[in-house]
């Protein structure tokens, strides 16, 4: 069997372990490497990390006057298939209270050079679901329900339309 093989075969099996070792940072011999030229090192890097499975790197990029930061994730076996499971097990272990959002272009401007993944990092959002309540430890002596989500299911909503917590709680049948 190739080398090239077995390294996929060993990735693919500590990625779906989940035992991808402990995360390694990088940035300063990155650091040292750009200052002696080293043109794979991106100008703007903030901080770069690797663990068996994956490689990270963190930088800061200037699109025609609109500043980002931008995490981009890549598979050392260099292949495609990282998960939005992973994606977010990464951007949790490595940047636990930052927002990220990942960008589907229309066709025209999809770039398919290597198999990586990029998040941008951006300011909390004003939609989405937010989980902004403990699980119900009480259910039991209240007799609600908890679904575990806290307020997952009390996303932004049109003005007048109740959610299923709110019709719960005004005594309504709630579907499932």
């Amino acid at each position: 069997m190739s080398k090239q093989r077995v390294l996929k075969k060993k990735g693919r099996r500590r990625r779906f372990s989940g035992h991808w070792g402990e995360w390694e940072n990088l940035t300063e011999m990155a650091r040292e490497q750009l200052a002696k030229g080293d043109d794979r090192v991106p100008r703007g890097l903030l901080a770069c990390w690797r663990n068996r499975v994956f490689g990270v790197q963190l930088t800061r990029d200037d699109y025609e006057g609109h500043p980002c930061v931008r995490l981009t994730v890549n598979r050392h076996d260099k292949t495609d298939g990282i998960s939005w499971e992973d994606l977010q097990r990464i951007r949790t272990d490595l940047l636990p209270n930052s927002w990220c959002v990942e960008l589907y272009p229309p066709e025209q401007h999809v770039v398919r050079s290597c198999h990586m993944r990029h998040l941008w990092i951006i300011d909390e959002p004003p939609f989405g679901w937010k989980n902004t309540e403990q699980p119900n430890e009480n259910a039991e002596e209240t007799g609600e329900e908890d679904s575990g989500r806290g307020d997952a299911d009390e996303a932004v909503h049109a003005p007048g339309v109740r959610t299923r917590t709110e019709a719960a709680r005004e005594g309504a049948k709630v579907p499932g």
